[in-house]
């Protein structure tokens, strides 16, 4: 009897901590929601605007948000049917694009942005005329959170250095300001809303979350 009763105690005390019992989670958990549409933009800057020829050497200091890989054979994500990172997908491309034609607003990307994230994209993409990307800013979601039937958020782990080069690059050493640099990923929030229509892509932010072990697929165009 003592023991039945002990055992249903100890049943209780775990429900309490759960949100229910006998009853599955959700799919991914909520995400803060804190700039998930109105980002730092120097922040986000000094994350994405600084990338170089890829390198194999491998980055020294690296903490557990900033994984460092020397290549590209992560498998594709299970995300990428999701509406939100197909927007995702389709601004990597066209913010490709953009750079390589030495511009931060093309008609193909402005369409796939929301007003506020275009301000933001401006800033991002500044900072990166003169370089060249070989194929769409490579990146891996790991996780797609529903905010609301309208709204989504992505973590996702963005290759930050290490993809696009210096288009007047001559040389490649550790002295010279064209050095080729290892390939660096850093984890970053996404947003997308769905408006009009279409799903758009709203909000870009540094996040503090683990990319250890993810190496994001580096296709050409």
């Amino acid at each position: 009897m003592r023991r039945r009763l002990l055992s249903a105690i100890l049943g209780s005390l775990v429900c309490a901590f759960v949100t229910a019992c006998g009853v599955g989670g959700p799919d991914s958990v909520t995400l803060n929601r804190r700039d998930l549409s109105t980002t730092d933009a120097t922040a986000v800057t000094s994350a994405i605007g600084a990338t170089s020829a890829t390198g194999t050497t491998s980055a020294t200091g690296a903490t557990p948000a900033e994984a460092t890989t020397g290549g590209a054979s992560g498998a594709a994500s299970p995300y990428e049917d999701d509406s939100a990172v197909v927007s995702w997908r389709n601004w990597a491309l066209a913010a490709a694009q953009a750079v390589n034609a030495g511009k931060v607003h093309t008609t193909a990307l402005d369409e796939l942005m929301t007003p506020d994230f275009a301000k933001q994209t401006t800033t991002l993409l500044a900072p990166q005329m003169g370089l060249t990307y070989p194929g769409p800013m490579p990146f891996t979601p790991i996780s797609v959170t529903d905010l609301s039937p309208t709204a989504r958020s992505l973590r996702i782990c963005l290759v930050t250095a290490g993809f696009a080069h210096n288009r007047n690059a001559k040389a490649s050493t550790p002295t010279h300001p064209n050095a080729t640099k290892p390939m660096t990923v850093r984890p970053m929030v996404a947003s997308a809303i769905y408006q009009n229509g279409t799903w758009l892509t709203s909000g870009l932010a540094s996040e503090n979350f683990s990319c250890s072990g993810v190496n994001p697929q580096t296709p050409t165009f």
